[in-house]
């Protein structure tokens, strides 16, 4: 039997078995019909793909596991998520909503969509569960920060402030990250870091909250910005608009990325999946520096009319590739991105996870010492505090290539920096591009 046919058998087992389980304790929402999910096109080539390496390499064990967490563990947990009466979810997932009450929410899918596009997309839903069913993966997995720990960690909030404010507060990054996504049937880049990293980016563009709370909140995605700076880099390279344009498929990839840059980003997909194989795909993500390099390399030996021997490179020669080898000075100029890469490259470094509930929350604080631009790296990065326990490696984010190239031309290695006021990261990081020019 062929992985896709094994893993859709899998899947409507699983439905039947978790409604029945559900109905047999009484936790099944009355006048819910059981779904028939599926996991979007846009994912089937990605999860065929690595299951053709295991199943060319002899790995039936990792197949296996592959089938429990798409064929069981998701669609269980999807299932329980719209479907279980338990509360709050039941009550946080189907009270109908007045979309305009929820500004965190509306705001970002009118700067995501257009406003016409978000009023098309609201017009269709009046909850949340109906919002997410619109998107990319939520016919088929599980919301982001709906898990059930989660859901519990919010009833305190639902009774004291009631379900709009507490969607908003909690699941309106969730949502915008899920529309970020957009359709199903897309032919997302490979490897699924890369779509990762694209929806994580655009939805913070729609809402910087995303990923850093206002001074007081703890409601950003924890991690969020080791995945979307490679997709930061990807716009500074070939540019915003193009971006968007081959995301939401007004455009081919192979369109706008530089000529032979996207077999190379697969078969280093390959390679990166090989390394990890872990089941969700994502893995490397708080290693962005080769895709940050190789995006930057193609793009200046493209502008420069050749072609960056991609042949050549592995994920290992990426790694120890020294940035001064890479002619970033070539690669056409977009001021914007660059000052939005040095801003969030600050404020990423004030960034302090929690657990509350073993639900994360994401806090504001200042750093207690100066942080560290590297010119060298092309990074800005801090170490570790006592307290943070839950981060799997120190902070560390892009900076401005261009400006780090300019700072190194100069003799100027590593420049510490003060960040002493949470609102003042915009003028701080113009500062710091000012210097390099």
């Amino acid at each position: 039997m062929s992985f896709e046919v094994e893993l859709r058998a899998r899947i409507a087992r699983t439905v039947d078995k978790t409604v029945r389980d559900l109905k047999a304790s009484n936790r099944w929402r009355a006048g819910t019909e059981a779904p028939a999910l599926e996991v979007p096109r846009a994912y089937w080539a990605q999860l065929k793909r690595v299951a053709d390496i295991e199943a060319g390499e002899g790995g039936q064990a990792q197949i296996d596991t592959l089938l429990f967490q798409y064929g069981e563990m998701l669609p269980m947990l999807r299932v329980t998520q719209l479907g279980a009466s338990d509360e709050p979810g039941a009550s946080l997932f189907h009270t109908p909503l007045d979309w305009s009450g929820l500004p965190r929410l509306k705001g970002g899918l009118d700067r995501l969509l257009g406003e016409e596009g978000a009023q098309q997309r609201l017009a269709r839903c009046s909850t949340v569960a109906e919002l997410f069913e619109t998107c990319c993966f939520g016919g088929f997995s599980p919301m982001l920060y709906a898990y059930p720990h989660d859901l519990q960690s919010y009833a305190e909030e639902v009774a004291r402030d009631g379900i709009p404010a507490v969607v908003d507060r909690r699941l309106s990054a969730a949502l915008l990250h899920e529309v970020a996504h957009f359709g199903r049937d897309r032919a997302p880049l490979f490897p699924p870091i890369l779509d990762e990293s694209l929806a994580g980016y655009l939805s913070a563009v729609a809402l910087p909250q995303v990923i850093f709370p206002d001074p007081g909140d703890d409601n950003a995605f924890y991690g969020a910005p080791w995945f979307l700076q490679i997709a930061q880099a990807l716009a500074a390279t070939i540019g915003h608009e193009a971006l968007v344009a081959a995301h939401t498929e007004q455009a081919l990839w192979s369109e706008v990325l530089p000529p032979g840059l996207m077999p190379t980003l697969e078969r280093l997909g390959d390679d990166l999946y090989r390394r990890h194989r872990g089941v969700h795909l994502l893995d490397g993500n708080t290693a962005p520096g080769p895709w940050q390099k190789l995006l930057y390399l193609a793009a200046a030996e493209h502008a420069k009319g050749g072609r960056a021997d991609f042949g050549s490179l592995t994920l290992e020669s990426l790694e120890t590739m020294p940035w001064a080898d890479i002619d970033v000075e070539a690669v056409p100029e977009r001021p914007q991105i660059d000052g939005q890469m040095a801003e969030w490259a600050l404020a990423s470094m004030t960034l302090w996870p929690a657990l509350e509930q073993y639900s994360y929350r994401i806090r504001r604080r200042l750093p207690p010492t100066p942080v560290v631009l590297d010119t060298v790296t092309c990074r800005v990065h801090r170490s570790l505090a006592e307290d943070e326990t839950l981060d799997p490696a120190p902070p560390s984010y892009l900076f401005p290539p261009r400006a780090c190239a300019r700072l190194r031309a100069r003799g100027v290695l590593e420049v510490p920096v003060v960040i002493d006021d949470l609102h003042g990261l915009g003028t701080l990081a113009e500062q710091l591009l000012d210097a390099a020019n």
